[in-house]
């Protein structure tokens, strides 16, 4: 699953808004733990979460354009629950990440 979006906004402004990511970084946000698995400072980062028998590991970009920049996603779904996941959740997933990546550009330009 993926969704990119366009902004006016520099891949500077965006990555100012995900530097705080340091790699190697663990927490917990309701039943799922997660990491922060990879981070290429001024481009991308990873995060993994855990919960029992799936792990989504979520995939954050920007990158130059022309006139401002992309900020785009991924998200793997695995583990041995990953096919039912998907096909339980997988829309609701993509819609709510979709929809945070929408609110999160916005709050971006304004």
């Amino acid at each position: 699953m993926e969704e990119i979006i366009e902004t006016k906004v520099s891949p500077q402004v965006v990555w100012q808004a995900w530097e705080r990511f340091q790699q190697g970084e663990k927490g917990r946000a309701g039943a799922f733990k997660y990491r922060i698995l990879q981070v290429e400072p001024g481009k991308s980062f990873s995060i993994l979460w855990k919960t029992l028998f799936v792990r989504l590991i979520f995939t954050h970009r920007v990158e130059l354009t022309p006139t401002g920049s992309k900020v785009g996603y991924e998200i793997q779904i695995k583990g041995l629950f990953a096919y039912p996941v998907r096909w339980l959740i997988g829309n609701k997933i993509r819609r709510n990440t979709a929809a945070l990546l929408r609110s999160f550009v916005k709050q971006l330009e304004t």
